[in-house]
């Protein structure tokens, strides 16, 4: 009995001399919920949510276990399970917190090269709608895709992956439509059966002028340019610009596409709508036949005509052309003053499979 009040006697004396204060909180206790705090703002909670959700419910039991504990009597408390079981936590968050490291550093690579490999897409793109008047079209939905990857770019500098992740995968939606748009125009400038079809009538052009010591004339559509040859040899180049659809070929009046064919100049007019002009047989006996086919086919309409009055003009510095070519008045003056009626004219997509358009699309 004497030692049973002993011990009780001492007891209350250890109570009072500690001020009936609780031991401190262990410090681990404290940098597990900073830890928790900094796991959530680098979206744990998002990238790796069941590794996350299992941590949070550990530190949530390890929260209620030292809540128990503390309200506990002040001699009877013992942390020493409790910081045991918050070091176990701050160690599985540690390896969460490596793991979201590497999984958005992954992410981030990722991205990187999407922008970079969109980025070449859109300029490959562009270039292509810049190269034909019929473009238009395809160059809306590029911008929309430039603007979206702008968007991207600075989510993407702000560290905001998952709103660059969603934005992202609008743009190759704009790219198709714009590759949509082009290849019926451009998708011939890369084949090669018809450029090297092209490539025959230059060739036999001139060689034409080579025999007869004679000039002839070679437009290059893709190209925008007029060449003069003179006895086989190039003797001047102009700039040309060509119809709202001069990259088209012409199938019917009104589609303000610059035919393609060997034709020749079949009338100067000194006094035309668009200063001088040189007129050429458009329609000749193959564009007929090409009409022809095309009505059977359903390209045309039936009640469609094959349309005339195709010229080698002035006016370029406005670049009023329904199809037909267009110079600036001081070129056409040069040029109409070089050539005579009978002079063969050339007309030709390009003139070899490594045009412009070919680079464009092989790098796309």
């Amino acid at each position: 009995m004497n030692t049973l009040f002993r011990l009780l006697t001492i007891s209350i004396l250890l109570f009072a001399a500690s001020g009936c204060n609780s031991p401190p909180d262990p410090p681990e206790i404290d940098q597990a919920h900073r830890q928790d705090q900094l796991l959530w703002r680098a979206g744990a909670h998002i990238f790796l949510k069941n590794q996350y959700d299992d941590y949070s419910g550990l530190l949530k039991q390890a929260n209620a276990n030292f809540t128990k504990e503390r309200s506990d009597f002040v001699l009877f408390i013992d942390y020493e399970d409790i910081v045991a079981e918050y070091r176990r936590i701050l160690a599985i968050g540690n390896d969460l917190n490596s793991s979201l490291e590497a999984l958005k550093e992954v992410k981030f690579s990722a991205l990187q090269k999407q922008l970079s490999d969109h980025r070449a897409r859109l300029k490959n793109l562009k270039h292509a709608s810049s190269l034909v008047n019929e473009g238009r079209l395809a160059r809306k939905s590029l911008t929309k895709a430039e603007l979206l990857l702008t968007e991207v770019q600075s989510l993407y500098e702000r560290g905001d992956i998952l709103r660059a992740e969603d934005k992202i995968v609008a743009v190759p939606p704009n790219f198709e439509k714009a590759e949509a748009a082009l290849m019926p125009i451009i998708g011939r400038y890369a084949d090669k059966d018809q450029v090297k079809k092209w490539r025959a009538w230059v060739d036999s052009t001139i060689a034409e002028s080579r025999e007869t010591r004679s000039k002839a004339i070679i437009v290059n559509k893709i190209k925008k340019t007029l060449h003069v040859y003179n006895a086989g040899k190039l003797i001047k180049s102009y700039p040309v610009e060509l119809g709202r659809n001069g990259a088209k070929d012409k199938l019917q009046s009104g589609d303000q596409a610059t035919p393609e064919g060997k034709y020749k100049i079949t009338k100067k007019n000194p006094s035309s709508k668009f200063y001088k002009s040189l007129m050429i047989n458009y329609p000749n006996e193959d564009d007929i036949k090409a009409f022809r086919i095309a009505k059977q086919k359903g390209l045309v309409s039936k009640k469609a005509s094959i349309g005339n009055l195709i010229a080698i003009h002035g006016g370029g510095d406005d670049s009023m052309t329904y199809g037909c070519v267009s110079m600036k008045n001081s070129e056409i003056e040069e040029l109409y003053n070089m050539v005579e009626v009978g002079t063969p004219v050339t007309i030709v997509g390009a003139d070899e499979i490594d045009n412009p358009i070919y680079r464009t699309l092989r790098g796309s």
